[in-house]
């Protein structure tokens, strides 16, 4: 339990070191949503794009082993696609159930086949949504847009002081947050 002698300052009287704490609960509120809504760093960006595109093409690959082992078919990639059926029975009565069936996963192909021109557009999307985010290069604004909001969490503070602040405030482990 906390005492009121210790928030007190010397000679303060106990309402204003209500409204200084009210005050600093208010900017802590500000500090952490500023951190929750702050762009994430571009390697951490680049570095799921390469593991999803990894993924996908690796889920798109043709088996050929039917086909060599004992002259069979090529194996080409599938997914399974769930339909929940509807229908009206007789007197109206609704009628439902399940449905399910294998489908050649295209996309998955088309990333296998085309992994690197897939690579290349969505880096370039990234680094677009990524520039958007990032400082003036100006810097007359102090990293903030004309309205006076910062374009980015980064435009503020450095990483390392963005990251103690998150762990300060909701209290994560070090390594969640590097």
């Amino acid at each position: 339990m906390i005492e009121v002698g210790d928030v007190l300052r010397k000679g303060e009287p106990p309402a204003d070191a209500v409204e200084r704490l009210r005050h600093r609960l208010r900017e802590l509120d500000a500090d952490r949503h500023w951190i929750e809504s702050s762009c994430v760093p571009s390697s951490d960006c680049k570095a799921r794009m390469r593991g999803e595109i990894e993924t996908t093409a690796a889920s798109g690959a043709p088996s050929l082993e039917g086909l060599i082992e004992h002259f069979g078919d090529i194996a080409w990639p599938q997914h399974v696609v769930h339909i929940p059926p509807f229908a009206m029975g007789e007197k109206g009565a609704a009628v439902t159930g399940s449905a399910s069936g294998e489908l050649t996963d295209v996309m998955a192909l088309m990333i296998w086949l085309h992994k690197s021109a897939v690579s290349k557009v969505i880096r370039t999307r990234c680094r677009r949504k990524i520039a958007k985010c990032a400082l003036p290069r100006s810097g007359a604004t102090g990293g903030a847009s004309s309205e006076g909001k910062p374009n980015c969490a980064g435009a503020r503070r450095p990483r390392a002081q963005r990251l103690c602040t998150a762990r300060i405030l909701i209290r994560a482990p070090c390594w969640a947050l590097n």
